[in-house]
């Protein structure tokens, strides 16, 4: 088939970040990892050929794309192999430079990780420094960018952005706490999404994996107390467990977590329970909330309207979420009462939503 520069500088990106890991290629893979190195650096140079043959030509302001394809040829470390040519380098990268705060967020990540390895440090701080401006952090989503300037990728979610400005701060200008804030994010989102896309989820594992190459073997284990009924998390890799209540182990005040060691913790507490429905009260929390109203003849309905046999209502449901989410399921349970002395509709409903993984 034909070459796919798209689809090589995926397969780059993921074999550099395993030699930066301190992974051997074997003999097989490495021949490949070459070769494909070479074929992305000779796309490099017809764009730049085409770049110089259009400023002869008047064009002015050109930018070169500031994808996966420069931030692996350009970055000697990231391609583990050789440098690639100096001229083409220093005129990619001046690009680069001058155009920066245009880019978006995981761009500006790479282009901040280009300027590091070409030794230009102070461009690469205050790349780095942006980056950190535009996050936003809450104690229940961790660290993450919710801004126009961090949009959607085309490998899947807002990943690899979160991924690439990860890295970058983590080379240049580390910070443990927003790191670990970021990772907070990473998994959030896993909570609520399916990632069938292979690049979204190499990406995050290595943005777990990534760092002092011992993240397998941390320490910290889990512990949550619910009246006399004591849960702990396993010794292993994943640590996780699932204890289920019923009877009269469920009637207890609170539950009590705690951590200890390294690592991040993560658990639920889910509650089930029967009850009328016309007893049900909406939902509290920040993650999904749903409004809902009736709109009759271009008006919003209220108790006083007064409704007739044959009226149409339009139902609307405004459904918010914090996060992206891949499947949200509404079922509405609605019950019509007619009161013949006052000749009104009674509308009663209830919407129970889920979220399906």
């Amino acid at each position: 088939m034909t070459g796919s520069r798209y689809i090589t500088t995926q397969i780059v990106e993921m074999l550099a970040r395993l030699q930066h890991m301190n992974v051997t290629l074997d003999g097989k893979v490495d021949p490949m990892y070459t070769q494909a190195l070479r074929y992305l650096q000779n796309a490099v140079k017809e764009d730049y050929e085409m770049m110089k043959k259009a400023e002869k030509e008047g064009a002015k302001n050109l930018v070169p794309n500031a994808g996966g394809t420069l931030s692996v040829c350009l970055c000697p470390r990231r391609a583990g192999c050789f440098v690639a040519d100096k001229q083409i380098n220093a005129y990619m990268t001046d690009k680069l430079e001058n155009r920066s705060a245009e880019y978006s967020i995981g761009e500006k990540a790479m282009i901040a990780l280009i300027m590091q390895a070409d030794g230009r440090k102070r461009q690469a701080q205050e790349l780095v420094q942006s980056v950190k401006e535009y996050t936003v952090s809450t104690p229940q989503l961790g660290v993450y960018f919710d801004t126009p300037k961090e949009p959607y990728s085309w490998s899947n979610y807002r990943i690899p952005a979160q991924v690439a400005a990860m890295e970058a701060i983590r080379q240049i200008a580390p910070d443990a706490d927003m790191l670990a804030g970021m990772k907070l994010w990473l998994l959030k989102q896993k909570q609520v999404q399916v990632w069938e896309s292979g690049i979204a989820t190499a990406d995050a594992v290595y943005a777990f994996l990534n760092g002092s190459g011992k993240q397998l073997q941390v320490n910290g284990k889990m512990k949550a107390v619910a009246g006399n009924i004591e849960v702990r998390t396993p010794d292993d890799a994943l640590g996780y467990t699932r204890k289920t209540l019923t009877g009269t182990d469920t009637r207890v005040e609170r539950v009590v977590v705690s951590k200890s060691g390294t690592g991040i913790g993560w658990g639920a507490v889910y509650a089930q329970y029967l009850e009328d429905m016309d007893k049900v009260l909406p939902a509290k929390g920040n993650g999904v909330s749903i409004v809902r109203e009736y709109w009759f003849d271009g008006k919003q309905v209220s108790r006083k309207t007064a409704l007739h046999a044959g009226d149409k209502l339009t139902v609307r449901l405004t459904v918010k979420a914090d996060r992206d989410m891949d499947f949200i399921r509404i079922r509405m349970s609605v019950r019509h009462v007619w009161n013949r002395k006052t000749s009104c509709l009674a509308i009663i409903g209830t919407t129970v939503w889920d979220i399906i993984r």
